[in-house]
């Protein structure tokens, strides 16, 4: 096996891909990939197009590569390999009927590897239509086992989805132990080893990041060693080497992106959401392209978003600091009070753009009282706010511990302010309603003060 640079996989392309196969079980030493079919093939209208069913790597200019080769029953003019937005891979023909499909060290193999598929145009020189679009997928499985048949070793090599700050891909293998074991170990010839973990008394996990695996697939006559450690003190051991196969073909003269485009499916990111964060591993949530079409996602991208909302909150924490600005109104001939202060927090899908005044448009709507002239109403920054009558101390000493404690309550400082006031009758005085609407955007948090402040004439 040869040595292989390292790369950072593709993490946020979110192309569909093709079903992976079932996965077949091989109950009995040896089976060897001769049982698999040699060919794979799609028809739409004019075009059959075949691909050959194994894929291997190659020496070209120096580069080990992955080719993938085909045949259609037309002359071809043109093949071009491609992923959304991007030339992905290197199609060409070798002649007219045949083509291949190169994928580079690194980087493209680990992609396909992966579970994303590859997109190729397809134009012929005759026949209507002339221009098709083929969706091919590949993938790892074990295959020509030898050796004891009671280790028995899981044929699908799955791309798993770990947490990770680096690397979030793992190809994973595994065995069961017919008996059980206290042990199992797993080589390669040049010690690409994968990372082995017990699930119970008799099975077991294996983990290979992409550069180890790359090596141990490389080349397919290589094999990979198993060997179970019983307490009995008689070893089993198994070997197999890992197969690349074509296992998803399709055909289009549609739009592809429509047509083969997939989305985070809701029951995979429910399932990412119920699985603790301190749980790196997301296998049991789908393959590794589930997981990654959905991981980054919120819940807004997944159930869709709303018109504008306020859902009402409890506001009762907030009780002790009315109760302490209005004991400190000065009184006299001077008067205050808090009546109510509204809690709401911003509906968590609700539609964007949205500011200050279409909040300050919902409450006032809702409002019970209705001002005889209108909402006319004013915004206002923090150092305005904190000067209004219910805020400053000019008419009770606890405003600026009320602003404080709505600030708190908000779990939040940066506060965008509306402030409406209105005077009411009063024979020989000076009576005004206000109502002030706090928005804190970094919480999503709403707070409307309802309040009153007067004095004699």
């Amino acid at each position: 096996m040869r040595a292989f640079a390292w790369f950072v996989p593709v993490l946020a392309l979110g192309f569909g891909c093709a079903p992976v196969a079932d996965d077949v079980q091989n109950e009995t030493a040896g089976e060897s990939d001769e049982s698999l079919a040699n060919t794979l093939s799609k028809t739409l209208g004019p075009l059959k197009l075949t691909l050959q069913s194994r894929v291997l790597f190659e020496e070209r200019d120096g580069k080990r590569v992955l080719v993938i080769k085909g045949s259609a029953n037309r002359n071809l003019e043109n093949v071009f390999s491609f992923v959304p937005d991007d030339g992905f891979g290197q199609a060409s023909l070798v002649t007219q009927r045949k083509f291949e499909l190169v994928l580079a060290e690194g980087y493209e193999i680990n992609t396909l590897l992966s579970g994303m598929p590859i997109l190729m145009s397809v134009q012929t020189s005759t026949g209507s239509p002339n221009s098709f679009v083929a969706q091919i997928s590949i993938a790892p499985s074990f295959a020509n086992f030898q050796g004891s048949s009671k280790v028995f070793v899981k044929t699908a090599i799955e791309p798993t989805f770990i947490r990770s700050e680096i690397d979030n891909l793992r190809y994973r293998g595994g065995a069961k132990i017919t008996g059980g074991a206290i042990g199992l170990s797993v080589a390669t010839v040049d010690g690409s080893d994968p990372v082995v973990s017990q699930i119970d008394s008799d099975e077991f996990g294996f983990d290979w990041v992409f550069d180890s695996f790359r090596l141990a697939a490389d080349p397919a006559t290589d094999k990979v060693q198993f060997v179970a450690d019983r307490a009995t003190g008689a070893d089993l051991t198994k070997s197999a080497t890992i197969d690349i196969r074509v296992n998803g073909l399709d055909l289009t003269t549609d739009d592809p992106y429509e047509v083969w485009h997939k989305d985070c499916d809701a029951d995979v990111w429910q399932c990412i959401q119920d699985t603790p964060a301190s749980q790196s591993d997301l296998a049991h949530c789908g393959t590794y392209r589930d997981v990654l079409r959905c991981v980054h996602l919120d819940s807004c991208q997944i159930f869709g978003f709303e018109p504008l909302s306020l859902d009402a909150t409890d506001s009762s924490a907030l009780d002790p600091a009315i109760e302490s600005f209005n004991d400190g109104c000065v009184g006299g001939g001077d008067w205050c009070s808090v009546s109510t202060v509204e809690s709401y927090d911003v509906g968590a899908c609700s539609e964007t753009p949205f500011g200050l005044m279409e909040i300050v448009d919902i409450v006032n709507a809702a409002s019970q009282e209705q001002p005889q002239g209108g909402w006319g109403g004013q915004l206002l920054d923090v150092t305005q706010l904190a000067g209004t009558p219910l805020f400053g101390t000019s008419y009770s000493s606890g405003g600026p511990l009320l602003l404080d404690a709505l600030h708190g309550f908000a779990a939040s400082e940066d506060v965008q302010a509306w402030y409406f006031v209105e005077e009411a009758p009063c024979q020989n005085c000076h009576d005004f309603w206000t109502k002030t609407v706090l928005f804190y955007a970094a919480t999503g948090r709403v707070l409307v003060v309802n309040g009153s402040y007067g004095y004699d004439s």
